[in-house]
């Protein structure tokens, strides 16, 4: 599960570094195909021609009024059905109720007129699906965008060129009914330069991007670099993430996955421990925040120099070279232990219980010096085939990103509930609006009313920074075709219900794609009560906290059984919250 604020926070930091106009640049290369794309190049006179127009085209561009992209057919790849025209409203929005918790709001924009095909005469219309209901599931949050050729009151949904499928239309949340308009698919016919290609590539195949997310944004020409030109979609920048951008207003954003880990790594100089897990970002609450606009594992030489500041200490599986600092008392250095120092938590007395999780290591709430800290090897570097100085980072000493918690509550009758959680680094996203707790009033069902207005929610749902935990070493391995099953089984072993078990597989399974083997884990309560103490009030009568952790695995390892207690009675006012901690 992800929250609003996610989405916002993606659309203002994007703000800063995106740009629709500096289209008129030289054109570069691209050597290898989207596994998507399949449309032929364009012909070498239309090529020639965009060519020949570049001069004139960059002035027209950079003397446009008020940031406004030139939208001539030169600037973007052609489409000979197919006239571009600024984007106009075509009607004003449309809002309606898709259920109790949820309003969903359609935006249609005229954004060209077709010339010939099998829609001449006809307009293309961009239609913005938004809604603000609650969200489960990497992604959920993005908009959707939909395509149509519209003929009269006849709209064709084009698939091929939308993000997001017509299912999401119910008979109650139908904009097309309430206009009066009838809609239709068509599977087959194609805008090449609108299409979506699920992964773009470079002047090399290891220079492969992988589509994140569609959104739209204004030009910001000072942050932007132009990397290569894809064959069918056009310019390609870079400002840290990719982003292509498309005569109908929108941008692809694309980003670069490293190809090496820390698990590739042959290491001839200060070695971590074997087992050290590393991850390509770490938690930022600036960047939580939006005021922080660098994805943090790409450094910048302020902060590193490359030549003077790094040393090898091995190579990847790739032959690449791995660096770390020479210097132990680096300001990068101090500057990630002061991090490590700020969100550590001393652990809680917990009364009788003895948290042992000897499955981690070092000892679960250890807190080790600055000495042992650079011993353990918190950072190392690697420049990636875009020639970006990249750091990985020993998840040891990172902050949990305890991501997409959401609490349930059960009273036994309608009833006023004060809610405070405390993570060691602040909540940093929640719905609704955490304003240090929430005060919400619950009823038996699970329907929680927040707000001076009585907004309903399904659970409240949070996100925030915990102290450092080593990840887990010892469970069980699952491949991944097996993870939905293996959750579908466990998570009612510890207490969930068959719909909280529905709910957290719908948002955590879709981060189950990128490995072929996960090492799974749960935390145990007294463990996430130390993380994240809990506060209630009314005090419950019961608490069923689940806390998931994994690592990604690209070959088995010896595995353990869990041993999962027998799953707890539900008796008088039931909390219930899940998560899992986001590596």
């Amino acid at each position: 599960m992800r929250s609003k604020g996610s989405e916002s926070r993606f659309r203002r930091a994007s703000s800063c570094a995106i740009i629709a106009a500096c289209l008129g640049f030289p054109l570069l290369f691209t050597t290898c195909r989207s596994t998507e794309t399949t449309q032929k190049p364009k012909p070498a006179a239309t090529e020639a021609k965009i060519q020949s127009n570049q001069a004139a085209l960059t002035t027209a561009v950079q003397t446009t009024l008020e940031g406004r992209a030139d939208f001539s057919p030169l600037v973007f790849p052609g489409s000979p059905l197919l006239r571009w025209q600024e984007s106009e409203q075509l009607v004003p929005p449309v809002s309606l109720k898709a259920d109790e918790w949820t309003t969903v709001t359609y935006r249609f924009t005229k954004t060209g007129q077709f010339s010939g095909g099998p829609y001449q005469g006809g307009v293309l219309v961009l239609v913005s699906r938004s809604d603000d209901g609650p969200c489960k599931g990497e992604g959920c949050d993005d908009d959707f965008n939909w395509r149509f050729a519209k003929l009269g009151n006849r709209m064709v949904f084009l698939s091929r060129v939308s993000n997001g499928a017509l299912g999401y239309l119910t008979p109650q949340a139908n904009p097309f009914l309430k206009l009066g308009w009838s809609a239709e698919t068509d599977s087959e016919f194609t805008i090449p330069s609108l299409e979506y290609p699920k992964t773009i590539c470079g002047s090399s195949k290891r220079q492969e991007l992988r589509f994140l997310r569609e959104g739209f944004g204004l030009p910001a020409l000072e942050k932007m670099k132009l990397v290569f030109r894809h064959e069918t979609l056009g310019n390609v920048y870079e400002s840290r993430y990719f982003y292509i951008f498309r005569p109908d207003g929108t941008l692809l954003q694309f980003e670069y996955v490293p190809d090496i880990s820390g698990d590739d790594v042959a290491w001839t100089d200060s070695a971590p421990r074997a087992d050290a897990l590393y991850a390509v970002s770490r938690p930022d609450p600036e960047w939580a925040n939006a005021e922080f606009e660098v994805p943090p594992s790409l450094i910048a030489a302020s902060d590193v120099d490359f030549h003077a500041d790094l040393r090898q200490a091995g190579r990847a599986k790739t032959g690449d070279a791995i660096f770390t600092l020479k210097d132990p008392e680096h300001p990068f250095l101090k500057k990630r232990y002061a991090e490590y120092v700020e969100h550590y938590r001393e652990p809680i007395d917990q009364g009788d219980w003895s948290i042992e999780v000897p499955s981690r290591k070092p000892g679960p709430r250890d807190r080790v010096n600055y000495r042992e800290f650079v011993q353990g090897v918190p950072v190392f570097f690697w420049k990636d085939p875009f020639d970006r100085l990249t750091c990985f980072y020993n998840s040891d000493f990172l902050p949990l990103d305890m991501a997409e918690p959401v609490i349930y509550l059960y009273p036994t009758a309608t009833t006023r509930v004060s809610v405070r959680v405390r993570p060691a680094g602040g909540v940093q996203a929640s719905s609704p609006p955490y304003e240090n707790g929430w005060s919400v009033t619950a009823e038996p069902s699970g329907r929680i009313l927040a707000g001076s207005k009585g907004q309903p929610f399904p659970y409240l749902f949070w996100e925030g920074l915990g102290s450092p935990l080593a990840v887990a070493q010892n469970g069980p391995v699952v491949a991944r075709a097996e993870v939905s099953r293996f959750l579908q089984t466990t998570l009612p072993r510890l207490g969930l219900t068959a719909l909280e078990t529905q709910d957290f597989v719908a948002a955590w399974l879709p981060r189950f794609s990128d490995s072929p083997y996960y090492l799974i884990s749960f935390l145990p309560p007294p463990l996430i009560d130390e993380l994240a103490p809990l506060e209630v009030s009314p005090a419950p009568d019961t608490v069923i906290r689940v806390l998931m952790d994994y690592r990604p695995l690209r070959k088995p390892v010896p595995a353990t059984e869990l041993e999962l207690p027998a799953p707890p009675v539900r008796r008088g006012f039931t909390v219930v919250e899940w998560g899992g901690i986001r590596r």
